[in-house]
């Protein structure tokens, strides 16, 4: 399945990061980000086990969190500079 998460994983390092979180996890996706869709691919041959589903679930919340955390500290930091809190 093709998937894309607009604001968070739009860019190839982006990606690189996701997917070195998920090696973390011992998942393993597809590895190449597609730039045009700014998608990337998840699939499985063969038969799925449902405690891999609970890791990715988990593996997935936990980066979609920090990186949730992270941008908008990046923001708050940015328009506080901009504002002249700094």
């Amino acid at each position: 399945m093709a998937l894309t998460a607009k604001g968070v994983i739009d860019t190839e390092e982006d990606f690189d990061e996701f997917y070195c979180h998920l090696v973390n996890y011992n998942l393993y996706i597809y590895s190449k980000f597609h730039i045009q869709t700014q998608s990337f691919r998840i699939g499985c041959i063969g038969a799925i086990e449902p405690k891999w589903i609970l890791t990715m679930e988990t593996a997935f919340r936990d980066f979609f969190e920090d990186r949730k955390r992270r941008l908008t500290g990046a923001k708050f930091s940015n328009s506080a500079i901009a504002g002249g809190a700094v």
